[in-house]
């Protein structure tokens, strides 16, 4: 069945049975990013087939993060965001950046419909650093935020300029 009824007292499990309430910090940060996650996907939808390829992998990587802070405080083995997930989203900016010229002012958000949708997802990466930021998290996750958020404006650019493409295994 779809629905536990579990929730309907403003409480809500993490991996591994804690109950916490669904205002808590961590569930923020749970929620925004699997908003992201969504965004990213309606990105991907709009987007050339390279860098939906890319996008698919974010969104696979977007699920490690949630599992990662939604396991709480318990001993569990989850998949989790490593700086060898970081160090892929640098390459495929600098993929990137050496196909595009070089940036000497504001972009405003928007153009082509999957430029558009890549910039929303930019701003809900952004913004979802900063709630996973304020629910205590420290480590690898915000890093990966901060550099999917640079991946994501690159990406528009691109989408923008004649949807460059580059290889992201």
């Amino acid at each position: 069945m779809l629905y536990t009824r579990t929730g309907d007292g403003g409480l809500t499990s993490q991996y591994g049975g804690n109950r916490v309430p669904k205002y808590h910090p961590r569930m923020h940060a749970l929620g925004t990013i699997d908003e992201l996650n969504c965004a990213v996907g309606m990105a991907a939808s709009f987007a050339n087939p390279a860098v939906r390829k890319i996008l698919h992998k974010v969104q696979h990587q977007l699920f490690s993060a949630q599992a990662q802070l939604g396991k709480g405080a318990v001993a569990i083995e989850l998949p989790a965001i490593e700086q060898r997930h970081v160090d892929a989203l640098e390459e495929v900016i600098a993929q990137f950046e050496r196909k595009l010229s070089a940036q000497k002012r504001f972009i405003l958000p928007g153009g082509s419909k999957a430029a558009s949708h890549l910039h929303f997802a930019r701003a809900v990466c952004r913004r979802a650093e900063r709630v996973a930021f304020q629910s205590g998290e420290k480590g690898m996750i915000i890093k990966y935020l901060n550099r999917l958020s640079s991946l994501l404006f690159v990406l528009a650019r691109a989408s923008n300029k004649n949807d460059v493409e580059v290889a992201y295994d």
